[in-house]
């Protein structure tokens, strides 16, 4: 018997997501939680949330804690109207200017593509075979440049975020398993596709 446990993005996020596609994104912002640096030739550093000024109002990503049937918790990212989000933690207070964030250049853009990153994991934990979905994160493909970000496996909700030319790094096998702290010997397979909003 396999044991089927699924984390994907809520009904409610891919509706927002479906908002910000084509909506032209004035200012963006970043509550940090490290210093930024290079990576995969992409601007990137640590988060807590990621804010998205627009002219029909305010979005925000997040990462919360979710749990399976099996009651282990995983990392759900979630997507709101601004308002929507109560700010417990005071990341809101923060937040500062992706330049700044990423030490990058980044001036108004149009997105013109969302990905849903879904990693689906094999996994045999005590004899027992489990299965994964997990959608682990998400792309905003603007005119010239792509955002990537992934939730961590953190109770503090982190997030990975990196900005740059392309993020198809993302999408090799190396790259990705390095995500999941689980023993080779557990870990049976692992696969990531990316699903257009």
């Amino acid at each position: 018997m396999v044991q089927l446990n699924k984390i994907n993005l809520s009904g409610k996020s891919i509706n927002r997501l479906s908002e910000l596609k084509g909506k032209f994104i004035k200012y963006l912002s970043i509550t940090t939680a490290g210093l930024p640096d290079i990576q995969h030739n992409s601007a990137h550093n640590m988060c807590f949330l990621i804010w998205l000024d627009t002219d029909e109002g305010n979005y925000m990503i997040h990462s919360s804690l979710s749990d399976t049937d099996d009651e282990v918790s995983f990392p759900e990212l979630v997507v709101s109207y601004g308002d929507e989000y109560l700010n417990d933690e005071g990341y809101l207070e923060d937040k500062e200017s992706i330049n700044d964030a990423l030490t990058c250049a980044w001036g108004s853009a149009k997105i013109i593509s969302i990905k849903i990153i879904r990693d689906r994991l094999d996994l045999l934990v005590k004899g027992i075979r489990h299965t994964l979905e997990i959608d682990i994160g998400l792309k905003l493909i603007f005119e010239e440049d792509e955002l990537l970000l992934m939730s961590k496996d953190s109770s503090l909700g982190l997030m990975e975020i990196w900005f740059g030319k392309s993020q198809s790094w993302s999408n090799e096998k190396n790259n990705y398993q390095l995500v999941y702290m689980y023993d080779t010997s557990e870990l049976v397979g692992i696969e990531r596709i990316e699903i257009e909003v």
